[in-house]
């Protein structure tokens, strides 16, 4: 395996590992806050959770890329474009495949991830911007 492919599969698996350790700590976070079990019809945790999701992993992302991409914008953007737009295609998916008479983005919200938004899906090119500027200038 070649060593670019190698650091970009590795950065993957952290930005994952990060997403997941963001989505159980601000959930688990957002339950303690409120002393009741995380509630999702909560526009408030359903923001916090959104822009900790949006801006944590690529952060990291960010200063990997630069530890690890030698400056290599090309390959960095092949970095940041492909999660993005697989995390996205992933929850839709994942909603397609169980919503059974309800439209696929509203079963999305109610049951699956409802910071899952048009602005969400939008902001991802936010997400990869933040990852550029910490890569860029750290």
């Amino acid at each position: 395996m070649s060593h670019v492919l190698k650091t970009v599969l590795t950065g993957w698996f952290i930005m994952v590992i990060t997403y997941g350790i963001v989505l159980l700590g601000v959930a688990r976070s957002l339950e303690m806050l409120y002393k009741t079990p995380l509630d999702l019809s909560q526009t408030t945790s359903v923001i916090i959770l959104g822009m900790c999701l949006l801006t944590v992993p690529y952060l990291v992302a960010g200063v990997y890329g630069r530890l690890n991409m030698n400056g290599d914008l090309q390959i960095f953007l092949l970095f940041m474009i492909v999660p993005v737009v697989l995390e996205r295609v992933f929850i839709y998916g994942l909603g397609a495949f169980l919503a059974k008479d309800v439209p696929v983005i509203e079963f999305i919200q109610l049951d699956i991830a409802p910071y899952f938004t048009f602005s969400y899906i939008i902001a991802g090119l936010g997400s990869m911007a933040i990852a550029l500027i910490v890569a860029k200038t750290w």
